[in-house]
């Protein structure tokens, strides 16, 4: 594919918690699914993002591992990304149908009016309507990856009792996903109260903004006490977290000591 599809409001409200480091990371790794319209190869990932150093290779696999899923096909270890396959599966059906109409000698001529009709309304225009306060029609909405979504990401709208851009918006910040319940609750009481009207996109930066302030100011949210069980598994995963940590630090270290012995 020469070319696809990116529609901004989309794209910020799944990448507003991103760094610039990540982000672009994010876009080299699309721009390069889309070149090929094939899955990212393992054995390719740090080459397609351009990597130069060990933190960049860090970001590149917190990337695919936040938003590509990790397959096998053919013997190979891939990363698909489920909105890439299916903007390349309607790319070749375009590619396919303007294939077929070319062969047939183009598309079809639309014979329904007469043919007096067809010339008089090609050569005649529409008078313009008034507009008196220049307002603009509404644009329509964008494609995304929740095509039952009513609310159009470019029209602004006042906050409903039930907006919630879920806990993975704070993804990449400091703020801890068990903080976001009770940033979401003080968010929408204040701007319910204010009648605020904002877009799709303005609505989910102002919210990470604004949880981001909270953890780091006096407002911060305090972590739910834990029953037994729930400790015990957070513990669980603390150790496992310590352990990857750990093996990951000492692969690193065995790769650097094995490329010194190499003359």
């Amino acid at each position: 594919m020469n070319r696809y599809d990116r529609y901004p409001g989309d794209y910020l409200r799944d990448t507003v918690a991103l760094t610039l480091a990540q982000d672009g990371a994010y876009t080299r790794l699309l721009d390069a699914y889309y070149s090929s319209e094939a899955p990212i190869v393992d054995e390719e990932k740090f080459l397609l993002t351009r990597c130069r150093s060990k933190a960049d290779e860090k970001i590149t696999q917190w990337v695919l591992d936040r938003f590509f899923e990790r397959s096998e096909i053919d013997g190979k270890t891939v990363w698909i990304h489920s909105k890439c396959e299916r903007e390349i599966a309607k790319a070749r059906k375009r590619i396919e149908s303007s294939r077929t109409n070319g062969v047939k000698g183009g598309r079809p001529r639309n014979d329904s009016k007469p043919e007096t009709q067809r010339v008089i309304s090609g050569l005649t225009q529409a008078e313009p309507k008034p507009n008196p306060e220049q307002k603009l029609p509404s644009p329509s909405p964008s494609p995304s990856d929740q095509p039952d979504r009513l609310i159009d990401a470019r029209q602004p709208f006042r906050i409903s009792p039930d907006w919630d851009p879920g806990p993975d918006v704070l993804a990449g910040s400091a703020v801890p996903p068990w903080a976001h319940p009770e940033c979401l609750a003080r968010f929408r009481a204040y701007h319910r109260n204010q009648g605020t009207e904002r877009t799709q996109s303005n609505w989910v930066q102002s919210y990470v903004r604004r949880a981001m302030a909270e953890w780091n100011g006096k407002n911060r949210p305090k972590r739910p006490e834990l029953d037994a069980e729930q400790a015990e598994n957070a513990e669980r995963e603390k150790r496992l977290a310590h352990a990857r940590q750990r093996q990951a630090e000492l692969d690193a270290r065995a790769e650097r000591e094995g490329q010194e012995m190499i003359p």
